[in-house]
């Protein structure tokens, strides 16, 4: 019995002999770590950038500043431009206002003419609605009677011109076409047409209008120029 627990005693001994061996070779690698992390030279610092650089980033936000304020300057003209032609624009406006006024205010200081005279006295308003009056026939005395107003002159060629053929026309189909059929509603028509230029040329001649009737208006106009009566 002794010598079996002198053996185990032996063995326990080495054991923790062996445990404080491998401690020690930890603590020994451990501080060769230490002595070669501190032999290893540090790491060098970066290096700031070189004044050239930081001189060219200063000169670019410079130039940024400079071409903001470029734009603000531009933008600050426009609105002044486009200010001075408002004011413009409103000083026109006000010339033309005022032109306008000195207008109107001459033209209300002129007096009124009143139609010109024609023939015996007449105003020309009423010599030319009588050419239409006694058609053909008085369109004719007033032509011969009449020399230097124009408008009275127009209208008695153009009631010549309408109602001289116009006539002629509702004689002849008043004779010819008795026996037809139809012939009475032609000539019906044609009356009303003779009433209806009639009273319209006499309307417009006295409201003072050159009234001209569609194709016989510019026949009478030829005929006044090239004619002289």
């Amino acid at each position: 019995m002794r010598k079996d627990d002198y053996m185990w005693d032996q063995l326990d001994d080495e054991e923790d002999v062996d445990v404080e061996e491998e401690d020690e070779e930890v603590e020994e690698e451990d501080g060769e770590e230490e002595v070669e992390e501190a032999a290893q030279p540090p790491e060098p610092a970066e290096a700031p950038p070189p004044a050239e650089e930081k001189g060219e980033e200063t000169k670019e936000e410079g130039e940024e500043d400079v071409e903001v304020e470029e734009g603000d300057v531009e933008v600050e003209e426009g609105d002044v431009e486009e200010e001075k032609e408002e004011e413009a624009e409103e000083e026109k406006e006000g010339e033309e206002k005022e032109e306008e006024e000195v207008k109107k205010g001459e033209e209300a200081e002129k007096p009124k003419e009143g139609p010109k005279e024609s023939v015996f006295g007449l105003d020309e308003n009423i010599a030319g609605a009588l050419a239409y009056l006694g058609t053909f026939i008085t369109g004719i005395l007033l032509l011969l009677m009449e020399k230097e107003n124009r408008f009275v002159r127009f209208h008695a060629m153009q009631s010549v011109v309408i109602f001289l053929p116009l006539i002629i026309i509702i004689n002849i189909l008043e004779y010819v076409l008795y026996y037809t059929c139809f012939a009475w509603l032609i000539v019906w028509l044609l009356v009303l047409l003779f009433i209806l230029v009639w009273f319209l040329g006499m309307w417009k001649a006295y409201n003072g209008e050159y009234f001209k009737f569609p194709i016989v208006g510019d026949i009478a106009e030829n005929l006044l120029e090239k004619v002289k009566i």
